[in-house]
């Protein structure tokens, strides 16, 4: 989403499952533009943060609550790198599998747990009265598919909905789900793909599929595709250069310094 095509736009309703700490552009259209936005996000320390930044906002609200297939209360795994925190634990095999020397996370452990509600979303909907969802944003942290089976019978009122997905060849968390099962999801329920990008060294897919009942309109659909995959491209270009530039100097440097020492010895 690019929030500020909120101003342009009637009245959404944005669900984010795995706010964290929240876009800020996204809070700040959403407080001026008055669309209703629902953030949910078990972290204690992150939910704080999030009162701290829709404070007086009436249509936002933030939800101390995790998010699966069931009602009922789990413990929630707060990770050394809490972006990483989740109510799975974490693959055997992460810390062999998903360290890389230029990625900035070299260990994944989960250091801490609390115990949160957790809620279906057809029954979150059902106690707040609402009708449908513009867009719902997952990002759970191996449990984004069980978020969108707790939608049951309501997925159908929902326009679009963003998932991540592991693409890499093991899992980071334990319980995880494949691409292959998401898309044969959402294919059952009347969606298809809109947009797709590769985040974390492509090893997630961040995947927006849209239901076919809100938008019918194949050719104009393809056409949106297009522009804002285009739109994505150029920002993620621009924002990620400064990273890609200070990696391959890196890396250079790293080459030099051996080739120095070679020629040396």
């Amino acid at each position: 989403m690019f929030p500020f095509l909120l101003r342009f736009q009637k009245p959404q309703t944005i669900v984010e499952v795995g706010a964290f700490s929240g876009d800020d552009k996204l809070i700040d259209a959403c407080r001026r533009y008055r669309h209703h936005l629902y953030l949910f996000e078990p972290n204690p320390q992150r939910v704080a943060e999030l009162r701290r930044k829709t404070a007086g906002a009436p249509t936002i609200h933030v939800l101390p609550i995790a998010v699966s297939n069931y009602d009922g209360r789990a413990n929630f795994h707060i990770s050394c790198y809490d972006d990483c925190s989740s109510l799975q634990d974490f693959d055997d095999g992460a810390n062999r599998n998903w360290v890389h020397p230029w990625h900035p996370y070299k260990h994944f452990e989960m250091v801490n747990q609390v115990e949160v509600e957790v809620t279906r979303l057809d029954t979150f909907f059902a106690r707040h009265g609402i009708r449908s969802v513009d867009l719902l944003e997952i990002d759970a942290q191996g449990e984004d598919l069980r978020v969108v089976e707790s939608l049951g019978e309501r997925i159908r009122d929902v326009g679009k909905i963003q998932i991540e997905v592991n693409i890499h060849s093991s899992p980071l968390y334990r319980n995880s789900f494949s691409r292959a099962e998401a898309e044969t999801l959402f294919a059952a329920n009347g969606f298809e793909s809109h947009v797709s990008w590769k985040q974390s060294m492509n090893r997630e897919e961040n995947i927006v599929f849209r239901n076919r009942r809100f938008y019918p309109h194949s050719v104009l659909n393809r056409l949106t595709s297009s522009l804002e995959s285009f739109a994505r491209s150029a920002y993620f270009a621009w924002v990620k250069l400064p990273r890609v530039i200070a990696v391959t100097g890196t890396v250079l440097r790293h080459k030099m310094r051996g080739q120095r020492v070679e020629g040396g010895a």
